[in-house]
């Protein structure tokens, strides 16, 4: 068999492994859900980014534009081109988010803005973010994206902490 034809066969069954040991492990722990959400149920023409974009559009809340270079020396794959834009200055953030790289991939920030309206039109008021310490600079534009999405209508806390390995 092809390598891709056995990852479509093997990785949903590894998956289901995994999320198993997941569930037991926080059962132990005495942390029951309720639902678990998959990212990738964001991903695809037919998913929630996509989705979510389009509702964006209709809103006037994403544009075509251009991202100023980035301080300091220029990576080596950085290039000027026009690309889809969150209008996340509008809404207090440091500048617009990018929303789809330059090979056509949704961005990081992409999934996040579709899992936060997600949650928002299934009725959830209050949202917490739980990040690693290294997105500290991932707080505003979530506060942003909270503001453009929702308004007033939910509280967003977004919490930063830092792994700690004891020996």
């Amino acid at each position: 068999m092809e390598e891709r034809d056995r990852l479509t066969v093997i990785k949903p069954v590894v998956l289901d492994a995994m999320m198993e040991l997941i569930r037991a492990d926080l059962d132990k722990l005495g942390v029951h859900h309720d639902v678990f959400f998959s990212e990738q149920t964001l991903h695809g023409p037919e998913g929630d980014i996509a989705r979510t974009l389009d509702w964006l559009r209709g809103e006037d809340l994403v544009y075509l534009g251009h991202l100023e270079p980035p301080k300091g020396q220029l990576p080596d794959d950085w290039e000027d081109r026009e690309q889809t834009l969150f209008r996340a200055k509008q809404f207090g953030d440091d500048t617009d988010r990018a929303l789809i790289k330059s090979d056509g991939a949704y961005t990081y920030f992409a999934a996040d803005v579709a899992y936060l309206y997600d949650k928002y039109w299934r009725g959830f008021q209050e949202m917490i973010f739980i990040l690693g310490a290294d997105h500290g600079g991932y707080v505003k534009r979530m506060e942003a994206l909270a503001r453009a999405e929702c308004g007033d209508e939910i509280k967003l806390t977004v919490l930063l902490c830092q792994l700690v390995k004891l020996f």
